[in-house]
């Protein structure tokens, strides 16, 4: 390290290969390190600043005033708040952060930039474990792993692969942190390389991070958070309750129910379905294999598609469009919130999907129809005090609406691999996914967020009408399809490249994307303009209680709208636990309103067609699903499945009396919610957050503090009525037993298909809050349950 230029509020250097920093210290938001560009410059214009620019808003931050020292190795920097910036002198390049008591948090060992990507090293310590990165499905301390933090459509998980949200923010159990101010797809390694190295792969060519020193996690949280927006608004009661999305077939209509034999669809050729009541054979190509073979197959047989999201009878000679086994049919808004209703289960809000508002502005016949039934649909559910929600694809826009032009959406040209701009077309959604809705010949049709014209339309004609008709809230889909710009393959049965094209976007102010931003980006602008705009729309209504924005996905910025939910995942046992490390993970990373498809999005079956065994498993997921979901931020489920009043009387049952709870512990949980909208420190939290210098819950992952009052230990496996609960020091009750425990050990609780392993902390400020709750009739009847 060489060439020190320093001033009062910034210190200058280059490293051996002639690389260009700049270090500054913004008081509570942290040191801040970036390299120079390919021009000799430092951009002032990160992540964070870019969405605030955006946004209308001021960029947060003051340089603040620097002291530095100059020994004969080193030169010490140090900020207002004590912390401290230690820089190596001579050929080792290093620089270490310091807490003010001169604690190392965390340490920088190698900067790497060759004018195209940056590579950034350090070191770690013997027993440190590493958290953030965004949702994850796989594991809440990355310490011996790597990931990428590039957000696709892992559908039922990826096998814990995927994240829906990524976040370039990590903190670690000796207090330190590290903020990547980049939208980018980048690579982090946690030990998995290199046992005690950590490191950081950018794949374009400027450095802009952010390194916190504090030692505490609140600090980082809150840092973070500031940096990059708090919350719009404070989640509204409502938003905390019981949201209810569509169950397919079903909502497509607000009261007319459709039987399913009156959908008659012919199957579409060449379509691989398996037959499944024998499951004997593939059907590849049903002109010449089903319907020659007609005789092969009794009336009433049905078979699947291989998606597993369409089924089909043999009815009259053909085969007709019926349903899953175990899904419902056909039954509208109105009939399912009535069965619900039936069954104890009101739920606060109902998400539309399928409904198809787009066409309610448009000057047709269709358009009529829909703003009769949106007229009977908005009346009802005020009735019933349900608020009320659409679904929409990211960004959607449709040429039904009224004004469209096309110029309001985004556009791209793709060329070959010769330059040539061989078509311009809608977006094509990013095709490397098991999401079966989503292949290479998918698009969209994107809002152009760089055209004042377009959002303004969008906002203040189209959602204008909505908002004004009384819609609360919106849940948002597919936010990780918008592909990067670049240069794409497609591929040949053998694996050969068939085809090379590129992608190139056609925005009215491409300024407002830097290079490799689009993909991240573009959700975290749209998700957060979108939030804000309906967000001040309702609020000037007489009834405003806030608009919700349930996203599928985000990226930096994210807790800016509540709530953010965690894609799609099958109904299994073993996803349940992947479904808590999303909001886990989630809330180590700057993010806590995260929520899930409650206990699955969609229906299981195995080899093609429905086995009954897993089905009469639903209701015991369902059960154990609810029982820890009552104490997140929300109760919401979602998806193809059966619902609950399809389910046992048992199940029923159960989820009514966790809901009631749920509705208890909202005075305690909103206190919370206002600490989190503020400073990002979450509702739910892993133990390690509350509990940092006690090293025996840095890797605990199924277990988590609800606040700070009470600790809740799911039970994740079927039949299984036993589990090992670690307490950390303090004073607890069982809440199942009444029995009062000392913590600082492990004790193993009995808990049957009706109860959750619970503790109450009496050490915290809410207890008697707390235990009042629990000594209600609802939680008695759960301890009482046999």
């Amino acid at each position: 390290m060489k060439d020190f230029i320093c001033t009062d509020y910034e210190v200058r250097f280059s490293n051996e290969a002639e690389n260009l920093f700049l270090l500054t210290n913004y008081g509570n938001l942290g040191w801040r390190l970036r390299s120079a560009n390919a021009n000799g410059c430092f951009e002032e214009k990160g992540a964070a600043q870019a969405l605030a620019c955006f946004m209308g808003e001021k960029p947060q931050g003051e340089a603040q005033r620097l002291t530095v020292v100059e020994a004969a190795d080193s030169v010490t920097v140090t900020a207002c708040d004590g912390t401290q910036a230690r820089l190596t002198v001579g050929e080792r390049f290093g620089i270490a952060f310091m807490a003010s008591d001169g604690t190392v948090m965390s340490e920088v060992s190698e900067i790497v930039c060759d004018g195209n990507t940056v590579q950034m090293k350090g070191s770690l310590t013997e027993r440190e474990c590493v958290y953030g990165g965004g949702q994850r499905f796989d594991a809440v301390n990355r310490r011996g792993t790597s990931m990428v933090l590039y957000s696709y459509d892992g559908y039922n998980t990826d096998n814990g692969k995927a994240t829906y949200m990524p976040i370039p923010l990590f903190m670690t159990s000796r207090g330190g942190g590290i903020y990547v101010n980049r939208f980018e797809r980048m690579n982090v390694d946690f030990g998995e390389a290199a046992e005690n190295v950590w490191a950081v792969d950018l794949k374009h060519d400027v450095l802009d991070c952010y390194f916190y020193a504090t030692g505490s996690f609140a600090d980082i949280l809150s840092a973070y958070t500031v940096l990059t927006g708090p919350a719009v608004h404070e989640p509204s009661d409502w938003m905390q309750g019981y949201l209810i999305c569509r169950y397919g077939p079903d909502n497509h209509s607000f009261d007319k129910d459709i039987p399913i034999y009156e959908s008659i669809m012919e199957i579409p050729e060449r379509e691989k379905l398996y037959l499944t009541d024998t499951n004997d054979y593939l059907v590849t190509d049903l002109s010449k294999r089903a319907l020659d073979h007609a005789d092969e197959i009794v009336e009433g047989s049905r078979i699947i598609n291989e998606r597993g999201r369409q089924a089909y009878t043999y009815r009259g000679g053909k085969f007709i469009r019926t349903t899953q086994k175990g899904a419902p049919a056909g039954r509208s808004v109105k009939t399912t919130l009535e069965r619900l209703m039936a069954v104890g289960q009101k739920p606060t809000g109902v998400i539309m999907e399928g409904w198809g508002w787009q066409h309610l502005s448009a000057d047709s016949a269709l358009g009529r129809a829909k703003r009769e039934e949106f007229s009977r649909m908005m009346a009802w559910l005020k009735e019933q005090n349900i608020r009320a929600m659409l679904y929409m694809a990211i960004g959607a826009l449709d040429p039904a609406m009224k004004g469209y032009k096309p110029e309001y959406q985004v556009w791209v040209d793709i060329t070959d691999k010769e330059g040539n701009v061989t078509s311009t077309c809608r977006v094509p959604k990013q095709g490397f996914t098991s999401n079966p809705d989503v292949n290479l010949n998918s698009s969209q049709n994107y809002l152009d967020i760089t055209n004042p014209e377009a959002v303004d339309w969008y906002m203040n004609v189209i959602w204008e009408q909505l908002i004004s008709a009384g819609i609360d809230g919106v849940k948002i889909d597919f936010c990780e399809t918008m592909p990067d710009e670049g240069t794409y393959c497609t591929y040949d049965k053998e694996g050969n490249i068939a085809n090379r094209f590129s992608i190139q976007y056609k925005f009215h102010n491409p300024e407002v994307f830097g290079k490799g931003d689009v993909h991240h980006a573009y959700a975290s602008y749209f998700i957060s303009l979108f939030c804000k705009k309906m967000s001040e729309k309702v609020a000037a209504r007489a009834d405003g209680d806030g608009f919700m924005v349930l996203s599928r996905g985000g990226g930096i910025g994210s807790q800016r709208n509540p709530y953010l939910w965690a894609g799609d995942q099958v109904r299994y046992f073993k996803t349940l636990k992947p479904q808590l490390l999303s909001v886990l993970t989630a809330s180590m990373s700057g993010v806590p309103f995260m929520t899930y498809d409650m206990s699955g999005y969609g229906y299981q079956y195995r080899g093609g067609y429905f086995d009954p065994e897993l089905e009469a498993m639903e209701s015991r997921i369902f059960a154990r699903g609810v029982e820890y979901t009552a104490f997140t931020a929300c109760l919401q489920t979602h998806g193809d499945v059966r619902n609950l009043y399809e389910l046992t009387e048992d199940a029923q049952k159960i989820s009514s009396l966790y809901e009631t709870i749920h509705t208890a512990i909202l005075p305690y949980t909103r206190k919370y919610f206002t600490q989190a909208s503020r400073s990002g420190m979450p509702v739910v939290r892993p133990l390690v957050l509350n509990y940092p210098k006690d090293e025996a819950v840095y890797t605990i992952e199924d277990q988590f503090m609800l606040g700070e009052g009470l600790l809740v230990a799911p039970i994740l496996e079927d039949e299984t009525f036993v589990r090992d609960v670690y307490l950390p020091a303090g004073r607890w009750t069982n809440l199942l037993t009444g029995e009062c425990v000392t913590g600082g050990k492990t004790v193993s609780v009995h808990a049957n298909i009706a109860q959750i392993p619970l503790f109450l902390n009496h050490d915290a400020p809410d207890a008697k809050e707390l235990a009042a709750v629990f000594a209600g009739e609802a939680w008695t009847s759960i301890k009482e349950w046999n």
